[in-house]
């Protein structure tokens, strides 16, 4: 009862926290500073004036309008600003501009406080804007002037940030900027107060008198200034009644009314819930009918869980009822609040492949993938239906939201595909983390029983298996690869990983790409622009634009396919043999390519055209499925039982080879 009633008040603090008006803390606004200068490169490119632009006084602005350096690129640094209390900042930006040449923004945190000068930018732009209208070759006027607002610049961890914007156009004016952070503002709402809090932080608030703590009121400030769903509720002690946001002595006589009621309050509430709201709720309804339903599987089982692992891996302890229920209330505790902190779109996109953890049944561990462990299960998603399939599980302990949320996109993102030469999503399930009590994702694949193609290539090239795959199979791998890559670069995705490790062999010898966990949708642009720089990329694997400027196009997934041809025609060796990873951005710049070796010279020019230095230039799926299938119709078609034959002897030796070999080699020669 007490979490239905938490969960009732999640939905209405959503619709009193709208009413809410966020408090915005300025940390800096460059119109308001007598003189900037800030750095910049190269030297002569960006130049400090007074002028009266967007604003009714003289004030600092640069502009970058020297014509000697027209489409060149042009950098500007600020000085160091602090962040003074903020969690994540915020910008307005005042610009102008000649031409539609895209600023990019960049942000650089630092703690040191004394200014530094940066010759150009280490980490990708954070943003890319440019504006509607250019201004004319006069002096730009106010109404020139484009200002965009509430521009997210993340979540800074260190003490203060340098920020920075690099343009390559005919002319632009950097008007003014101001970096500001969001606060909540204070909240007394059913019979709890919160002081105001910054954006990014958990408020810790206190019960009005008359009501009493199940546990200190928690409420969560969001990025966007205002409050989140509180995890906790005050009650009305013994004696007491709600009177709108607070408690009053109960007259004598009085009815007793419900201890925690949510029906009354003095903001009022809107009529209409939101479809993002409502969504929300059916998740966490959903959530926790199956925490609920696995309660009472755990009760009935005397505590005990039956799975198909090693019994060596598990000591079971009998314990008694009042311990169990504890550990069951704290269970749906700490599993409500994980889930209700997630992304709503999330979770709202996942609620229909969630299924009961009772139809899962897990097997002996297969691997290890980028997230944790792989095992082998069975999957009846209805009575008499048993599928053989692959579960991807978390490694270790899941510690916060974001590992959570990080694990379960890929799941996001899978859940959309239906293609033959793509790996489809089955569901997910949830699992008790023995560790943290916490309810876990299960992420549910088919079963891959040859495993991945850069293994069986490898296999064959070793002699493992003394054999000689068919030049038709492997123009025949290619095909499937390209018309996979075709249907998810229609659908709007990039897959930004795209190598042989990351393509699974099927039992009808077809290839199916796999491997989703660095996938991005850009179905509201045509490209991604790399801001986290902590996550391992496939540097070898990278097109010439994910290098230098960590830019990624469906045609970035183009370079990608020509090294996986190169991969596949290699027998599975390593790209750029005898180039270091922090030389590879040079020997391409320089015009190199990987080498021709024993390629046909047809495939060799379809490989070439591939990693064209202008990302317009190279073709697309379609087109290379196209010429792939030209070139195998120039070939004598081979004759299915013998093809079967000998790329099933190879399959099975790939399969055992991979076992052997572990994962490290795999990630050794993703990040070489």
């Amino acid at each position: 009862m007490f979490y239905f009633l938490l969960f009732i008040s999640w939905i209405v603090s959503a619709d009193v926290s709208a009413q809410l008006t966020p408090i915005r803390e300025e940390i800096f606004d460059s119109s308001k500073q007598r003189r900037l200068q800030w750095t910049f490169s190269p030297p002569n490119a960006w130049k400090e004036t007074q002028m009266q632009l967007g604003m009714d006084y003289t004030h600092s602005v640069y502009q970058a309008c020297n014509p000697e350096l027209n489409n060149d690129p042009k950098t500007l640094w600020t000085n160091w600003i602090p962040k003074q209390d903020a969690q994540e900042l915020f910008l307005d930006l005042s610009f102008a501009q000649a031409d539609q040449q895209p600023v990019y923004i960049y942000v650089r945190e630092s703690s040191q406080t004394q200014n530094q000068y940066f010759r150009r930018p280490q980490r990708p732009p954070l943003l890319k804007i440019k504006v509607q209208h250019p201004f004319p070759d006069a002096v730009p006027q106010d109404k020139h002037l484009t200002h965009a607002k509430g521009l997210k610049l993340g979540k800074i961890s260190q003490n203060g940030v340098y920020l920075g914007f690099s343009y390559s156009g005919k002319c632009t004016i950097i008007a003014s900027i101001q970096v500001f952070f969001l606060k909540c503002p204070t909240l007394v709402w059913n019979q709890m107060g919160f002081e105001e809090a910054e954006a990014g932080r958990l408020g810790r608030g206190a019960c009005v008198n008359g009501s009493v703590e199940n546990s200190t009121p928690k409420i969560g400030c969001q990025t966007n200034g205002t409050w989140g769903p509180p995890q906790r509720l005050c009650v009305n002690d013994t004696g007491y009644q709600t009177n709108g946001n607070s408690s009053e002595v109960r007259p004598p006589g009085s009815l007793l009314s419900a201890p925690d009621s949510i029906a009354d309050s003095s903001l009022g509430l809107s009529p209409v819930l939101t479809a993002g709201l409502v969504c929300s709720v059916l998740v966490l309804l959903i959530l926790i009918a199956v925490v609920f339903i696995f309660v009472r599987h755990r009760k009935r089982s005397g505590g005990q869980e039956t799975e198909l692992i090693s019994r060596s891996d598990v000591t079971r302890y009998r314990r008694s009822q009042e311990q169990v229920y504890t550990a069951q209330q704290e269970i749906i505790n700490r599993s409500v609040e994980m889930f209700e902190g997630m992304s709503d779109r999330l979770l709202c996109d996942l609620r229909d492949v969630m299924v009961e953890r009772t139809k899962l049944t897990m097997g002996q561990k297969l691997g290890k993938g980028e997230f944790g462990a792989v095992y082998e299960g069975i999957f009846s998603p209805q009575k008499g239906q048993d599928i053989r399939v692959a579960v991807k599980t978390l490694k270790g302990a899941v510690h916060s939201k974001e590992d959570l949320e990080s694990f379960l996109k890929e799941a996001e993102i899978m859940k959309h595909f239906d293609h033959v030469n793509v790996v489809k999503l089955l569901g997910v399930a949830l699992k008790r983390d023995p560790e943290s009590s916490i309810h876990v994702p299960l992420v549910i694949l088919p079963f891959m029983k040859h495993g991945d193609l850069h293994s069986f290539l490898k296999a064959t090239r070793y002699g493992d298996v003394p054999m000689f795959v068919p030049y038709q199979s492997l123009l025949g791998f290619m095909i499937d690869i390209a018309a996979g890559m075709e249907y998810l670069s229609l659908q709007g995705f990039l897959h930004r990983d795209l190598a042989a490790r990351n393509c699974m062999l099927g039992d009808d010898l077809h290839v199916c790409v796999a491997d989703f966990g660095l996938s991005k949708n850009i179905h509201s642009s045509n490209y991604y622009r790399q801001k986290n720089m902590d996550v391992n990329m496939p540097v070898r694997w990278m097109a010439i634009e994910s290098l230098s400027d960590f830019l990624y196009t469906t045609k970035s997934d183009v370079w990608s396919f020509g090294i996986t041809m190169w991969e596949i025609t290699s027998r599975g060796k390593i790209p750029y043999p005898g180039i270091s990873g922090h030389e590879l951005l040079d020997f391409l710049e320089n015009g190199h390519r990987l080498k021709q070796g024993d390629n046909d010279s047809k495939l060799y020019e379809l490989m070439l055209s591939c990693w064209h230095r202008d990302p317009s230039q190279r073709p697309g799926f379609g087109e290379l499925g196209q010429s792939l299938k030209a070139l195998l119709s120039e070939l004598p078609p081979l004759e299915a039982s013998n093809e079967a034959h000998y790329i099933n002897l190879g399959l099975e030796a790939a399969s055992d080879h991979q076992h052997s070999a572990g994962t490290l080699e795999r990630e050794v020669e993703r990040m070489m």
